[in-house]
């Protein structure tokens, strides 16, 4: 089994954050034009008016998230496919067919599926290609992958056991986080975190080509509000110089802290931040889409061992099927982390999303998201509506005490 050798990493352009509060602003007002922030008022464009106008005293117009449980209308659950090594990008010969792994990405799949996909393909393509190729899984790793391969203009049949929505990368979070579950920072090599760098920044050129089709794709950037009890803090998070996801730092926009005159909680610490998001439900729906508008094609079906790989018709096959690769491949590395979102209706006001000790409210275009759980090693994938209010009823009490405030 061959695994990849590292490639030149292709020269994107990085995004000019910098350090300094006016460094971001440029960062921040560029991104936010882009995202079509500015234009709606959002929180940073409030700031960057109130500090062209040489105005930082006025406060920030808030609106808090409005959560309870008769606001409730349904709790997901997806399984993230982990592996303290990171995930698997490896080629090998099955027969006479080149199978290359994409697999075992964590909650890191929609950051970096087009990266990893990219990668895979050019390994295919190392090993001889073919003209007809196989993609097994239509999650986004593996409808990512799909539509790549026909910009190549290769002929790709999906082999899938179920079809969007009943794929866990429609119960995501969905936000760029590519590190997020990833690994384990202890057990990576060197030669995985060159190409973690190489996938993210692929992935991160090619995210951003869809940021100017917003409304078709769900492809957007999103603010964030996140504040901090100054009475009680909790001790920082401290990231080690040494953290595999440091060499992509460039490509996040620094956050803005505010000064207390800017915001009204007062004996709070608060912060601006930008992120980008993907409306999973839109983007898998217009991209299974776009897939059969290329003249892909799809087969239901269910893989239990190699030799039901072995047995397609394609010479080259792309595995792309997530925790799938337990059973198939029996590799010992991959278990699940299973998270836990729930969703309240929408709040048509609240176009950013807020954190404060632990809780957290985030708005998408079906609802607002509340909490979010990891737990290793949990196989079931049936909502459970205890946790849910648990969750929901901490981040209800948890904003009730910044009403007083707005």
């Amino acid at each position: 089994m061959e695994t990849l050798k590292q490639t030149p990493t292709p020269q994107v352009q990085p995004v000019q954050s910098g350090n300094t509060r006016r460094g971001f602003l440029k960062a921040a007002s560029a991104a936010a034009v882009g995202a079509g922030l500015i234009a709606s008022g959002g929180l940073i464009a409030q700031y960057v008016e109130s500090m062209e106008r040489k105005r930082a005293s006025r406060k920030l117009d808030i609106v808090l998230p409005r959560v309870s449980m008769n606001r409730h209308i349904r709790s997901t659950v997806g399984l993230r496919p982990h592996r303290p090594i990171g995930f698997k990008l490896e080629k090998e010969m099955l027969g006479n067919k080149i199978l290359v792994h994409n697999w075992g990405h964590g909650g890191s799949g929609w950051s970096l599926c087009f990266g990893t996909g990219e990668l895979a393909i050019r390994m295919a393509e190392e090993a001889g290609g073919a003209d007809d190729h196989a993609v097994l899984g239509s999650g986004i790793v593996g409808l990512a992958t799909a539509r790549l391969l026909q910009r190549r203009g290769k002929n790709v049949t999906i082999y899938t056991k179920e079809l969007p929505p009943r794929v866990t990368s429609n119960y995501a979070a969905a936000l760029w986080t590519p590190t997020a579950t990833l690994c384990d920072p202890t057990k990576i090599t060197p030669e995985f975190k060159q190409v973690f760098e190489q996938a993210a920044r692929i992935s991160f050129r090619y995210w951003n080509d869809f940021i100017g089709h917003h409304p078709t794709y769900g492809v957007h950037y999103v603010e964030g509000l996140q504040l901090r009890d100054l009475a009680n803090p909790t001790p920082p998070r401290v990231v080690p110089p040494d953290f595999y996801g440091n060499v992509i730092e460039d490509l996040h926009p620094q956050p803005i802290e505010l000064m207390p005159d800017q915001h009204p909680f007062e004996g709070y610490g608060a912060r601006l931040t930008l992120a980008m998001r993907f409306e999973a439900h839109t983007f898998l729906f217009r991209t299974l889409n776009d897939f059969y508008e290329a003249g892909g094609k799809i087969v239901i079906k269910d893989f239990k061992r190699p030799e039901d790989i072995d047995a397609l018709k394609e010479k080259a096959v792309i595995a792309c099927i997530g925790l799938g690769a337990k059973e198939v491949f029996k590799d010992e590395h991959l278990n699940p982390i299973r998270g836990q979102l729930n969703i309240l209706a929408p709040q048509a006001d609240l176009r950013y999303s807020v954190g404060l000790s632990g809780a957290s409210a985030a708005p998408r275009w079906d609802g607002i998201a509340v909490g979010n759980s990891a737990l290793y090693g949990i196989w079931d994938t049936e909502p459970d509506m205890k946790l849910a209010k648990e969750m929901i009823d901490n981040a209800a009490e948890t904003f009730s005490k910044l009403q007083k405030f707005v």
